[in-house]
């Protein structure tokens, strides 16, 4: 396989890219960053947020989005949002 290293390409799966990347303790916190706010988001009936966070995962099975600085972005920015409206509506007056 020292074909595909030489031309750089990728696992096109963003778990498996993580795990040749980071090890075990990656993938288990990309995992996480997936897993744990999709739960909550279900208790809390954010139904947005969740199916943000499935659409993610399963883009994440057939995709490396991590790898580029538009799929970055893109994770990056809804999360966040939809991490700080549930923060701003759990703490306003």
């Amino acid at each position: 396989m020292t074909g595909a290293y030489k031309q750089r390409l990728n696992v096109h799966n963003q778990f498996l890219e993580t795990f040749v990347g980071q090890g075990i303790l990656g993938d288990i916190i990309l995992l996480l960053l997936l897993i744990y706010p999709f739960i909550q988001s279900l208790k809390k009936q954010n139904y947005l947020f969740a199916l943000f966070l499935l659409l993610i995962g399963i883009n994440f099975l057939f995709e490396s989005m991590l790898n580029r600085q538009a799929g970055v972005l893109f994770f990056a920015f809804f999360y966040s949002y939809f991490i700080f409206v549930e923060y701003k509506e759990k703490f306003s007056v």
